[in-house]
């Protein structure tokens, strides 16, 4: 998890190179709507699964300027994905793909293993989410094997500085024990952050730790709404839209336009002011034909929040290491990858101390048992 967990940090870095496709020149004019655009992604699905009607438009997603609008369509029988970048400003095909491919697959890959071990969510989260509350606890346990039963300069050189010089043995010891001290608080907190979203008890009393016992609660829509007749919700994903650049003037980085699924759904639009950093991201509900927004999180809530409830706001930031921009983050993928070598050290240490000596034992034994016997002198 700790290695996966470094190479997601720089997810954003490295896009661009892995899928160039989802580049493309700002131009000086609009996006095309969301109905055009949605027009348009029908178009291509018709053109790429001609005997397939079974897929639905899940999500329309404008990006920055520089990069694709995204349409993903999903099939309910089958829960395939199929993934379409169109360039926004002239609605052209970018590349199509079998499966998700918002982020990069390599990225895709890396995070369900680091969520999930490459399991069923329901399987895999809780695996995970178990095994980072042990390393907690062999974090915290290890800082106090670390702390010497003596201070004096000796203890202090051997516990702060690794003797790169040393024989193996004694390296491998430094390398875990003073790198662990390093950055054990630093992992703890980035697990920390982690466990919340495996568990809904841990991320409650998380929430209720720092925010003096309030309830967490996501934003939802109040009452019913509006029936919808298979058309009119695509009239109001242009009205939504146009009306959430009006409200941010234009201060967004990305909208995803979530369409109803059924007669009883919402129009959900995730979106995020800053995609550099996760918690300026909003999500609203509208009414998928009058297209009001109806949970009133246009705004974060007026009320003054305390440092505890901002830091849980911040919690994703903190864990991907964006919440500082690129210092942060690559603080957070070395940090990760001293937690990642732990284990290894550990064990290293381990099998030394298990199996080292009585190695070293049984050479000695053997040895003296092959030498040839002295002859007695008598009577000498």
């Amino acid at each position: 998890m700790c290695f996966t967990g470094s190479l997601w940090v720089f997810r954003q870095e490295c896009q661009p190179l892995l899928e160039p496709y989802q580049r493309i020149t700002p131009e000086a004019g609009s996006y095309l709507p969301p109905e055009l655009l949605r027009e348009r992604a029908l178009a291509e699905m018709t053109t790429h699964e001609p005997d397939d009607t079974s897929f639905t438009l899940q999500s329309l997603t404008y990006r920055r300027r520089f990069e694709t609008a995204v349409a993903v369509f999903h099939r309910e029988q089958t829960d395939a994905i199929r993934t379409l970048h169109f360039n926004p400003y002239t609605g052209k095909l970018a590349r199509y793909i079998e499966g998700h491919g918002l982020n990069s697959e390599v990225f895709m890959v890396i995070i369900r293993g680091h969520r999930w071990l490459w399991l069923p969510p329901a399987i895999g989260s809780p695996i995970v989410g178990g095994a980072t509350l042990v390393f907690i606890l062999i974090c915290i346990t290890g800082l106090i094997w670390w702390y010497p039963k003596k201070w004096n300069r000796r203890t202090a050189k051997k516990s702060f500085t690794v003797a790169w010089r040393s024989g193996f043995k004694r390296l491998n010891l430094d390398l875990h024990n003073v790198f662990g001290f390093y950055a054990a608080v630093l992992l703890i907190i980035l697990a920390i952050t982690g466990v919340v979203y495996s568990f809904q008890w841990f991320r409650q009393g998380y929430y209720g730790l720092l925010s003096g016992g309030k309830q967490f609660a996501y934003p939802t829509a109040q009452g019913t709404p509006t029936p919808i007749d298979g058309t009119n919700s695509h009239d109001a994903a242009n009205r939504i839209y146009h009306n959430i650049l009006a409200h941010y003037d234009s201060r967004v980085d990305r909208v995803m336009l979530l369409y109803p699924q059924k007669d009883a759904d919402w129009f959900r639009v995730s979106i995020n002011l800053n995609e550099q950093k996760w918690h300026t991201s909003r999500l609203l509900y509208f009414d998928p034909v009058t297209a009001n927004e109806v949970s009133g999180a246009w705004e974060p809530p007026a009320r003054v929040r305390t440092v505890g409830e901002q830091l849980f706001e911040k919690n994703l930031d903190i864990h991907v290491g964006s919440i500082g921009g690129l210092p942060t983050k690559i603080l957070a993928s070395l940090v990760s990858l001293v937690g990642a070598s732990l284990p290894i050290t550990g064990f290293i240490i381990w099998y030394n101390r298990k199996y080292g000596k009585k190695k070293r034992k049984c050479r000695g034994t053997s040895k003296r048992l092959g030498q040839p016997r002295r002859r007695m002198l008598h009577g000498s």
